[in-house]
């Protein structure tokens, strides 16, 4: 993984550094959103400027102001943006004050080679090694989740326990890691209209194998046979981008959607009575905390230590990865979703954070000592 070439700088003013592969539009779901709110409550607390540099594509300067308005947050500090493609012909200046927070094992790997791992805080949001079949990229992500930064911030609970026990815990990460439960912001569902179908969303993502594109949609051929998912009454809405064009026997019709801004996305939500989201790794993935948060309820995996996660919400539902148990799955959702009296209960008793700054108090907190 190429470095990022780095010349010396007077600054004595602090400076946290988010270095990500895009911040585009459809980059801000999950992962790079989160990454751009926890920079901002950092640099926030600790009073110092927020620089964003990105590696694959130019920043698109409106993005930190989107992100942080669609959660409720604010950031009036200095906020500076720069792109340095992965060539190498670009140098990023550097001062006495600088941390870096790293996005990915790639971008972790690439600052590692420069400024040294004391200076690095990593956001690690999945098993990344997962990504990946046994072979070289696998071996490097994996050293680099092990190099020893100066703090890990794990993106929720189930997460941290996966990587620090058992017999592929990261060596070291105990140590290191700090974790958090995210937030989800939630919305006013729409009520289900008389005169429309049902809307049930499937997170269709046939170039992310993670999502498991073929496997959910061998699962929703079965339940439509059966008779579960009824045409007179559901419609499936393919989210995710680049799924292809579906014709479902029985009769239950797809509607492909395009990639959506951030707003747009949450808008969307609303008008959602069930969702299914395959994810073949350990963290429990934003969009069945997304829906949930909203009322809606949705099916997900099991993945290792992730076989129940009714820790956040009873609307949650989730199956082991076998095909029965997958279409079984379904037929307990639709249940569900056609019961508004238990819907509107589980909503009302979830665990589900809807506030980030709460969610990341402690760690920004953490992160505040390292100066």
């Amino acid at each position: 993984m190429s470095a990022i070439p780095i010349f010396p700088e007077s600054m004595t003013q602090r400076r946290i550094t988010i270095v990500t592969d895009s911040i585009g539009p459809s980059s801000l779901f999950g992962g790079v959103g989160t990454a751009l709110i926890l920079g901002a409550l950092w640099a926030k607390r600790s009073k110092a400027r927020l620089r964003i540099v990105t590696r694959t594509e130019a920043p698109e300067t409106g993005a930190l102001a989107r992100v942080l308005a669609a959660n409720n947050l604010t950031f009036d500090g200095q906020a500076e943006f720069r792109h340095h493609p992965r060539d190498g012909h670009r140098e990023l200046a550097v001062g006495e004050h600088d941390l870096f927070l790293s996005t990915f094992w790639g971008t972790t790997r690439a600052l590692l080679n420069t400024v040294g791992a004391k200076r690095i805080v990593s956001l690690l949001q999945d098993d990344e090694r997962m990504f990946y079949p046994y072979g070289d990229e696998r071996l490097e992500c994996e050293l680099a989740m092990a190099a020893p930064l100066r703090r890990v911030v794990v993106n929720t609970m189930l997460l941290r326990d996966h990587l620090t026990t058992g017999a592929g815990a990261i060596d070291g990460l105990t140590e290191r890691a700090i974790a958090f439960e995210p937030a989800f912001i939630g919305g006013a569902r729409k009520p289900d209209g008389g005169e429309r179908k049902r809307r049930l969303l499937f997170y269709a993502r046939p170039h992310n194998l993670r999502n498991l594109f073929a496997t959910g949609v061998a699962a929703l051929s079965e339940a439509i046979l059966q008779g579960l998912l009824d045409s007179e009454a559901w419609e499936v809405h393919f989210v995710g981008g680049d799924a292809p064009e579906i014709e479902f026997r029985g009769g239950v019709k797809v509607i492909r959607h395009d990639m959506m801004g951030w707003r747009e996305y949450k808008t969307f939500l609303t008008s959602i009575d069930a969702g299914f989201v395959l994810m073949y790794t350990p963290h429990p993935s934003y969009p069945p905390l997304d829906l949930a948060a909203m009322g809606v309820p949705v099916l997900t995996n099991q993945c290792g230590l992730k076989t129940d996660l009714a820790r956040y919400s009873a609307n949650i539902l989730s199956a082991p990865l076998a095909p029965q148990t997958l279409v079984e799955g379904l037929g307990r959702l639709i249940a569900l979703a056609e019961d508004r009296d238990r819907l509107e209960k589980n909503l009302a008793e979830d665990h589900i954070c809807r506030d980030w700054a709460q969610a990341l108090d402690p760690v920004v907190a953490d992160l505040d000592t390292l100066w």
